[in-house]
């Protein structure tokens, strides 16, 4: 019997419902969003038998026709309202997001005190290419990881003036750095700085981790294009390579890259659905926690105050403080 998952946050809707017409484990039965039409629209693309104009809504009227729900990162109440799920026994996935300390603690505690499971993170770890790394890593294929290398080019549309990391550019990647290595930097580093030809700027983030491996993760901005990420990984006895490529070129002219996408993706967040879905069915934890998400959080913090010192930070551990 398919898992019954209710849809919490709607203006994803068209998207998760082309990747669910691949998935036969899983059947949404109720939305909600604040806005009714939007989750009008959402139920009839899924099929959803249930809606509602809030999350509460959502737990009291509806409870009944649902056993798990799906948490946009995008809302403002997304970690109130995965703590209330949780606390009414709702398995709970979480789309990550740039999560601070205290929303960690709170989600980790929720999910302690629940019978549910709780999952938390983004798709990029999920992603049929990364899989395969990090089974090329974990069978010991390519020996102990040394060097990582990840970009992502963003669209234009998604680029921010100034050299920043504070609309948690990277987080994913640090999850998936810290995943791949299995385990926490000791040193972070992190430099930027601005290009005017696209309005954005190019940010590199260092991690050193223990036995001198280190991960190189940074960011720019297409002139044209939809995005591109691209990873690759050198390990003592071998090395692996992963895209997102689905049909785009990025073409280099002389100026700024850019990306020509003919085909859309979408095969992270859809086996990030199929590992929740299966975690439940087979009464275990989801591989991706509430704990390893405060991992890359207090990572990617550690990044922030290093961009804006201009200073490596070292982790104490406790805590990452300046090396300054």
């Amino acid at each position: 019997m398919p898992l019954r998952l209710a849809l919490l946050g709607c203006s994803q809707a068209p998207r998760w419902a082309r990747r669910l017409q691949r998935l036969d484990t899983v059947a949404v039965t109720a939305v909600a969003d604040d806005d009714a039409t939007a989750a009008e629209s959402a139920a009839d693309q899924l099929g959803a038998v249930a809606r509602a104009d809030s999350w509460e809504s959502l737990l009291g009227d509806s409870a009944d026709v649902w056993d798990a729900v799906l948490v946009s990162a995008d809302r403002r109440d997304a970690v109130e309202a995965a703590s209330g799920a949780l606390a009414a026994g709702k398995h709970t996935l979480l789309e990550r997001s740039p999560l601070d300390a205290v929303a960690i603690e709170s989600l980790t505690d929720a999910a302690r005190a629940a019978t549910a499971r709780l999952m938390v993170g983004g798709g990029l770890r999920y992603a049929a290419s990364l899989q395969a790394v990090h089974q090329s890593v974990a069978s010991r294929q390519i020996g102990q990881p040394g060097l990582l290398r990840a970009h992502r080019w963003l669209p234009t549309a998604d680029a921010e003036p100034g050299v920043s990391l504070q609309g948690g550019q990277l987080l994913e990647e640090i999850d998936v750095a810290l995943w791949l290595f299995g385990q926490l930097p000791t040193h972070v580093l992190a430099s930027g700085a601005a290009t005017p030809e696209t309005g954005g700027a190019f940010v590199q983030i260092h991690l050193g981790f223990p036995d001198q491996g280190m991960a190189l993760l940074d960011y720019d901005v297409l002139t044209q294009g939809a995005g591109y990420f691209s990873l690759s990984l050198i390990g003592s006895q071998g090395a692996a390579y992963a895209d997102d490529h689905h049909n785009t070129q990025l073409l280099f002219r002389g100026g700024a890259p850019a990306g020509l996408t003919t085909a859309g993706g979408g095969c992270g967040r859809l086996g990030q659905l199929q590992e929740f879905a299966t975690a439940i069915s087979q009464q275990r934890d989801p591989d991706s926690t509430a704990q390893q998400a405060g991992s890359a959080v207090n990572v990617h913090r550690a990044a922030r105050a290093s961009l804006d010192a201009g200073q490596a930070f070292q982790w104490t551990g406790q805590a990452y403080e300046s090396c300054g």
